[in-house]
């Protein structure tokens, strides 16, 4: 997410954000930040070569991420049926950016009690298996996986206690 007008975004929004402010960059710089991201294995090369603009890469690059972040949530919670799923479930993510991956887990269960931003035919199976009031309880469970993250607890023992939780609000 990117703006030039912090002030008009929602205080719940801005929780969830980390705040890079960028200044007006010369073209070479923004050359130098381009081979940074590139170093990274984020090409933005084809900005480059049509008129470069800084804020248009940051939402590329937040793009691509949070579609493929999107993807392994939809597949995540399409599959977790039992506790013994969540060993496997979990060891064959490939998660890059932990809190964007969060921010998509709520982003879904937001979407299932007010369809909004994704396809029907992709919603429509969590709405099946997970019920408005159990959708309500598990909110809280990943706000408090936000802050795990954020003080620096191992990824993966966050994810494993978060789909605990999931399923016992699921199933209690």
């Amino acid at each position: 997410l990117t703006t030039t007008k912090l002030n008009k975004l929602l205080p719940t929004v801005m929780s969830r954000l980390n705040k890079i402010f960028v200044p007006n960059l010369s073209v070479a710089d923004k050359k130098i930040i381009s081979n940074e991201l590139k170093n990274e294995g984020i090409n933005i090369e084809p900005i480059i070569n049509k008129d470069f603009n800084l804020t248009e890469s940051i939402n590329l690059v937040t793009n691509n991420n949070y579609s493929e972040a999107i993807d392994q949530v939809f597949e995540l919670l399409t599959n977790l049926n039992t506790t013994q799923d969540i060993p496997n479930l979990v060891s064959t993510l490939n998660v890059k950016d932990k809190t964007l991956f969060l921010t998509c887990l709520m982003d879904v269960f937001l979407d299932i009690l007010t369809p909004k931003k994704f396809d029907d035919e992709k919603i429509r199976p969590l709405k099946q298996k997970f019920n408005d009031k159990v959708i309500i309880k598990i909110l809280p469970h990943i706000d408090t996986a936000y802050k795990y993250i954020n003080s620096n607890v191992n990824f993966t023992y966050v994810l494993d206690n978060l789909l605990f939780k999931i399923l016992r609000e699921k199933f209690l």
